[in-house]
């Protein structure tokens, strides 16, 4: 893009694969003040500006420098990892010849592979195990540099999750003859939790703790009051729900 002109009608576009103006192209007339070229090869080119109006078209502008833009692909772009971690692998396609390094932007992320090297690879990395309550949130940036290219970087993105608990349904009215009743733990994969705090009329068949999400059968005793009554059950980990 460049500086409007007062009074211009359009801009010629003037190119060159050498610093001379003698040796340029006129390659499009635009009327906006921006341009794209598209229709490069893997080299360096020169621009030349030439603004239009009705009585004529100016002198050509000082030239600019151009590279065509560097496309490259990683995938995937995201994985999310629950709270113990893990390990897993970038892959990416890059032009041959092309050089590449990465770095990220945290100290649970760490990389078990080269950090650099050229053309296609992949990258390998491990995750530690989150100890704070909630997410976290992590990126690995690859950068790509190629000879006549505009370097280029994309970014893969880490998303940790810790512990995480509900239970459904979170509340249950029973009539004064009680029952055997079904609850649904959901819970994050590897994670610990147990029951507790029960009244003494609420009777937990199975199980008492487990890991993952998992089904707690319980027993509510008849009430021999005239009253109602109201009793809580708490399942606890790193996130306590009741």
């Amino acid at each position: 893009s460049w500086h409007k002109v007062d009074n211009a009608i359009e801009y010629e576009i003037w190119r060159s694969t050498r610093n001379s103006i003698i040796l340029a192209q006129k390659i499009q007339t635009v009327n906006s003040n921006s341009f794209y070229d598209k229709d490069v090869l893997s080299e360096i080119y020169y621009y030349w500006i030439k603004s239009v109006n009705t009585s004529g078209s100016s002198d050509y502008s000082d030239d600019v420098q151009g590279w065509p833009e560097l496309v490259f692909q990683l995938s995937p772009s995201h994985l999310s990892f629950g709270p113990d971690g893990g390990n897993a692998s970038i892959l990416f396609d890059i032009p041959e010849g092309c050089q590449w390094s990465v770095n990220n932007s945290a100290n649970w992320i760490s990389f078990n592979s080269n950090t650099f090297g050229a053309g296609d690879d992949q990258v390998q990395y491990s995750i530690l195990p989150i100890t704070e309550a909630g997410y976290r949130t992590g990126n690995i940036n690859l950068f790509a540099q190629c000879e006549n290219f505009m370097n280029q970087s994309l970014n893969h993105t880490i998303t940790q999750y810790s512990c995480a608990y509900s239970i459904s349904p979170s509340s249950i009215s029973i009539d004064s003859t009680g029952g055997s009743y079904t609850i649904d733990i959901i819970a994050s994969e590897s994670c610990e939790w147990d029951v507790s705090e029960t009244p003494a009329w609420i009777t937990v068949i199975s199980p008492l703790s487990g890991v993952g999400s998992s089904h707690l059968t319980i027993t509510v005793h008849r009430n021999l009051d005239c009253a109602s009554r109201t009793g809580f059950m708490t399942v606890s980990g790193e996130n306590n729900v009741s």
